[in-house]
């Protein structure tokens, strides 16, 4: 894919969704836009198609009018499969450096989020992925905001709003509701609840403000389908998640291999699987659960990682019930299960802090002064 030798066709159910939709729909929007036109309509489906208002195509998302206005389809396809994983990474080793974490604990963070499962297995979903990369830079910004220079807190309704143009209506939904249980969680812990919440709020209408001309046709057509209304539950928990599935947290194919049909489940891989690495999976379950006996910032993460993992489950936790019943949106979609992209981001900065704290321990041992004096000589 870098070098331009290949692009990225991922199994599915059907061939796969990048072949069927994804590369496409993007084909159509570099070629209107080369030719000085709007890509509103699609005229190749059926007797037209309003394409924009369908919204994965993500015809106003900034980076795709740069990628496919200005290059062919295929280098522009490459390019947008790889440019999320820099942005997560980036991102996320910026957050846990802001939030306390040293160079190479920053660094462990950043590649486990940035490379983990979750964005391996939803490459074909392109809209996740351009969606999700931008979650540690809305919290970033809102730590920011929270250190005294509260005009930061705006640039998370601006990285808001590019998130709903992305593509992907659930993980932009899923980004809204994170962000602000960080910003309340963090406002509480630095008492800035009063001083920020109106920024906040400017912050969120600013968000649909500048995605309205995204959101509001999307909603429009969406009322004229099967969604109109709200799904039913059984459609929203279909295809949940399997709790065989959590042996993948410690070996990727514990139930088979799904390029090889040996996958043994009754489920989907790529929607149950976010795996993360050892060392960022226990330094951010068990050390992150060592750092919440005296920190605030240990315990908001696995609080926000404890609901959006029980919330994943679906109709397995009644929480899930309890949220499609009552959470507004939460009965637009399926597939809880990518609210894994929230989860391994808390226990990616989890770790990050507890193996911080371990360095900073390690350090003051005799043994790594020692060895510290002998490498120096």
């Amino acid at each position: 894919v870098a070098t331009m030798q290949g692009i990225v066709i991922t199994n599915d159910i059907a061939v796969s969704d990048m072949a069927n939709l994804h590369h496409p729909v993007r084909h159509f929007l570099g070629r209107e836009l080369r030719a000085g036109r709007l890509p509103l309509w699609l005229p190749d489906v059926y007797t037209g198609y309003p394409i924009q208002a369908e919204g994965m195509m993500g015809t106003f998302y900034p980076p795709n009018l740069l990628l496919f206005g200005l290059l062919p389809p295929l280098p522009a396809l490459n390019l947008s499969v790889l440019w999320p994983f820099f942005v997560a990474a980036f991102a996320t080793y910026a957050l846990a450096r802001k939030l306390g974490a040293s160079l190479w604990p920053s660094l462990v963070a950043a590649v486990a989020y940035s490379l983990g499962g979750y964005y391996i297995v939803h490459l074909k979903h392109v809209p996740i992925v351009h969606t999700a990369c931008w979650i540690p830079l809305v919290w970033l910004v809102i730590e920011l905001g929270l250190g005294g220079k509260r005009r930061y807190l705006l640039l998370a309704g601006l990285i808001w709003a590019i998130q709903w143009l992305a593509g992907s209506p659930q993980l932009a939904y899923y980004s809204v509701g994170a962000g602000l249980a960080y910003y309340l969680g963090r406002a509480i812990q630095t008492r800035q609840v009063r001083k920020t919440a109106p920024v906040m709020v400017i912050a969120l209408l600013l968000s649909f403000g500048l995605a309205a001309v995204q959101i509001w046709p999307t909603a429009e057509l969406t009322g004229y389908s099967e969604r109109a209304g709200g799904v039913g539950f059984d459609f929203a928990s279909s295809f949940g998640y399997k709790l065989e599935s959590l042996k993948t947290f410690l070996y990727p194919y514990a139930n088979g291999d799904p390029g090889t049909a040996s996958y043994q489940i009754l489920g989907l891989f790529w929607e149950d699987y976010a795996y993360i690495g050892l060392l960022p999976l226990f330094a951010g379950l068990l050390g992150g659960l060592w750092l919440a006996r005296r920190s605030g910032l240990a315990r908001l993460l696995l609080l926000i990682a404890g609901v959006t993992f029980l919330l994943g489950l679906g109709e397995l936790t009644p929480i899930f019930r309890l949220a499609y019943t009552w959470v507004p949106g939460m009965d637009l979609f399926r597939f809880p299960q990518r609210l894994q992209a929230v989860m391994t981001l808390c226990l990616a900065l989890a770790a990050a802090l507890s193996l911080t704290r371990f360095q900073d321990w390690l350090a003051q041992t005799a043994v790594w002064k020692n060895w510290s004096a002998r490498i120096s000589l």
